[in-house]
Formats: structure tokens, C-alpha cells, sequence
């Protein structure tokens, strides 16, 4: 496999308890994420030969770099009060981040054929990142906001969804469908 246009992240709200996504919004624009899953490893050693081995998911360390964070970030993701119409976003020390799907999609490349893999991490909960500024100085240097965060499984154990498609639209029109996300998003 070979991936490459990184693509559409998304970004809804959800609902443990009732098992809903709402607030879906496109995340800026993608400039890179990684997915590295963690997990809990036990070895059984016999007569001086491993005898036994098992590896179970624990969790998936997120990175998500945007172009930019829409201001519905601040909500959706973080907790924090938003004024769409001023767009003041106030931090309060008792905001806490909420549990958010997270969609996106990328190309891959076989045999000359070109598909698009979309990606869903169902349940993630992002821990909002430095923020660094820096002067015109000779030259201009672009700085983009990047998240880490956590993706765990649901309920049924589900961590991440995966599906191939022809087209990008119909990529995003799958993580769209998957996080309840409306054309008005």
C-alpha cells in the first residue's frame, strides 16, 4: 500500500451514553495525522521457551496537524464557551474536552489504481496543544495547530473503521454518514 493526499478531517461530538455524534464540522484542512495503536502484552515462558504470547488493544495515540481550527473546535472538542456571532471563545479552568469521532480520508495507490481509504476513530478525546507564535522576520514561516489525543474503543470494542471507495466523494460521504454530519456542517 501506498498512501498519500491526506484528506478531510471531521470532527463531531458524541454521545456515550446514547451512542450519537452531533456538531460535526470539517476540521480545517488536513496537513498530517498519525494513528499508533498501544498495547497490553503478557509473554509465558515454560522450560526456558515462550510457551504463550498475547497482545490486546489498549488504546491509539492521535496526532490531528490542521491548516487551522475552526472556532467550533473550542466547543466540540475542548468544552469551552462559544460566541458564533462575536467570536469569543472563553476558557474557563473547569472546561473539559469532550469525546469526539473523528473522520478522514486518504489515497492509496496500487497497481496504477487509485482508491480512497476512509478512516474513522469512533471515540477520541483530544488534549488541546501549545500555542506558538512567532515574528515576520527575513523570511515568513507558516505555524499550524496540531492536537494529540487518545482514541479508545466503543462499548463493543470497535477502535476504528476503515472502507475502500472509488471516488473521494463517496469517501467523505461515508465518514459524513458515519459521524451524523448534515450538508449545513
Amino acid at each position: 500500500m501506498a498512501y498519500f493526499g491526506l484528506s478531510n478531517p471531521w470532527i463531531a461530538k458524541l454521545d456515550v451514553k446514547n451512542k450519537t455524534y452531533s456538531g460535526g464540522f470539517k476540521n480545517g484542512t488536513a496537513v498530517g495525522t498519525d494513528v499508533t495503536p498501544q498495547y497490553n502484552e503478557a509473554n509465558l515462558y515454560g522450560d526456558n521457551v515462550l510457551q504463550e504470547s498475547t497482545k490486546e488493544f489498549k488504546y491509539a495515540d492521535v496526532t490531528l496537524n490542521t491548516t487551522h481550527m475552526p472556532i467550533e473546535a473550542a466547543n466540540v472538542m475542548f468544552g469551552h464557551k462559544v460566541d458564533s456571532d462575536t467570536k469569543e471563545i472563553t476558557y474557563n479552568a473547569s472546561d473539559a474536552a469532550n469525546y469526539v469521532g473523528y473522520g478522514f480520508y486518504a489515497s492509496e495507490k496500487i497497481d496504477g489504481k487509485t482508491t480512497y481509504i476512509a478512516a474513522i476513530l469512533p471515540k477520541v478525546i483530544f488534549a488541546e496543544a501549545a500555542e506558538n507564535y512567532t515574528t515576520k522576520g527575513d523570511s515568513l514561516e507558516f505555524k499550524t495547530p496540531s492536537v494529540s489525543g487518545k482514541a479508545m474503543p466503543l462499548e463493543d470494542g470497535t477502535w476504528k473503521v476503515k472502507k475502500t471507495f472509488e471516488t473521494e466523494q463517496e469517501a467523505v460521504a461515508f465518514i459524513k454518514e458515519y459521524l451524523n454530519i448534515t450538508d449545513a456542517a
